[in-house]
């Protein structure tokens, strides 16, 4: 074992480079820590039978002894942990985990796991090219805008007479064959689409009528399962627009302008993912196997969490995908380790690059306050005391990551190399509906 400072400690790394760190504080440091910290609070303890502050030791230690050993020993983890560390120069890709902490017969013994920050070199961001995409507003652009914001908000009629046509309400019975797989079983409303983005089902209704079936193959994880699903209504947009046409022309340059300011945020948010995709894809980094395994559990475990919330299984939702969920946990796989390898760059740029990137305090500090408002006015100061304190905590760290990682995308914008893609047409999105009915 090395020893620094009164500790005793080795540091072990398994296969999949998880971090153990066991140290040992001697009998000697213990005691004089414990003798430290009586001291500290004597002055202060009124004990029956003694003056204020005369209260001999041994009679502190029987009163208050477990609990002064509890505080101790929380100052004791987090000092040999910062002593230690930062001598070895140990940086970790979160915080160290306390696993063991024990009083035993030659002291007491702590041991912390973690993961090693990789260490890399920052690319040459001066070398990084990306395209710049950009998009024109044309009267197309704002004559199909128009129209999908008077279907988005017109009233929707029952006519299940009529033929499914993209737009249209859709209530479809889904029946799964397998028996394993009837608590599947349901009505479900959906919009039908024709894009790949939308769920697997009302892509597959298009031109089906009431009380047809389709019999359609997904996924429930790895299996094959066959559902039929059955058309019980169809409503479709009523398209009548009595807007006088006076009003129609003010409602049409709003429109514009939104959809004009739309397809400029499009075009910085293109920009954005493109110069992280760069930034990625030309670092070498090799993120720790066990990290990367434990964030994709935390990322599949928080969706799976959310799913529930709304009465669905990661099963079922993966079936309405038509996806495996080996394809669906790849496809997660990948995201997070892009996540992380883009978290562990921005934050070597603010480290090394201090003094070029700037970060908006006066509008993170703004934004933690809105949110601190927003947790009160849902009745924060009801909850207990160390859940508020946890809520502050994330509260604070959210804003520092926010605006931490906007300073960094706008020191790169400065830096990579950029141009601008010959302009295309600019798609209305959901976004860009403004009014309504």
């Amino acid at each position: 074992m090395e020893n620094i400072n009164n500790y005793s400690f080795d540091v072990s790394e398994d296969d999949k480079n998880l971090s153990t760190m066991k140290l040992i504080i001697d009998n000697e440091t213990y005691q004089k820590r414990l003798d430290d910290i009586v001291e500290e609070y004597k002055p202060r303890m009124d004990i029956k039978g003694f003056r204020k502050g005369k209260a001999p030791k041994e009679i502190i230690l029987k009163q208050y002894g477990e609990s002064l050993e509890h505080e101790m020993q929380e100052k004791m983890i987090q000092e040999s942990w910062d002593t230690i560390s930062k001598e070895k120069k140990v940086e970790t890709l979160s915080m160290p985990n306390l696993t063991n902490l024990k009083k035993e017969d030659d002291g007491l013994h702590i041991s912390f796991e973690y993961y090693k920050l990789p260490d890399f070199t920052l690319p040459d961001f001066t070398q990084i090219k990306v395209e710049k995409n950009i998009y024109e507003v044309s009267d197309q652009t704002l004559a199909e805008a128009y129209e999908l914001e008077i279907k988005k908000y017109s009233q929707f009629v029952e006519d299940n007479a009529a033929t499914i046509e993209i737009g249209y309400k859709v209530t479809i019975d889904i029946n799964f064959e397998k028996e394993e797989y009837k608590n599947y079983n349901k009505e479900v409303p959906v919009l039908a689409s024709d894009s790949k983005e939308d769920i697997y089902y009302s892509t597959q209704i298009l031109g089906m009528k009431i009380d047809e079936t389709k019999t359609v193959t997904t996924f429930v994880a790895e299996d094959s399962a066959t559902v039929v699903l059955t058309i019980k209504k169809i409503e479709k947009p009523d398209m009548k627009d009595d807007t006088k046409e006076e009003d129609k022309s003010v409602m049409k340059e709003e429109l514009k302008k939104k959809i004009t300011e739309n397809a400029t945020k499009k075009s910085d948010n293109d920009l954005t993912l493109s110069i992280i995709d760069s930034i990625v894809s030309n670092a070498t980094i090799n993120v720790p196997e066990g990290y990367l395994e434990m964030k994709i559990e935390d990322s599949v475990k928080k969706f799976d969490e959310s799913l529930k919330q709304q009465s669905m299984s990661i099963g079922e939702y993966t079936a309405s995908l038509n996806k495996k969920m080996s394809e669906f946990r790849k496809e997660e796989s990948e995201e997070v380790k892009k996540s992380i390898i883009r978290d562990i760059i921005f934050q070597k740029v603010l480290d090394e690059k201090k003094d070029e990137v700037s970060i908006d305090e006066a509008s993170m500090n703004q934004y933690a306050e809105q949110m601190y408002q927003y947790y009160n006015y849902m009745g924060l100061n009801k909850r207990p005391k160390d859940e508020q304190s946890r809520i502050v905590n994330s509260i604070m760290n959210d804003a520092q990551n926010r605006f931490a990682s906007e300073a960094v995308i706008e020191y790169l914008k400065k830096i990579v190399s950029i141009t601008e893609k010959t302009s295309v047409e600019y798609k209305a999105e959901m976004e860009d509906y403004k009014y309504g009915y």
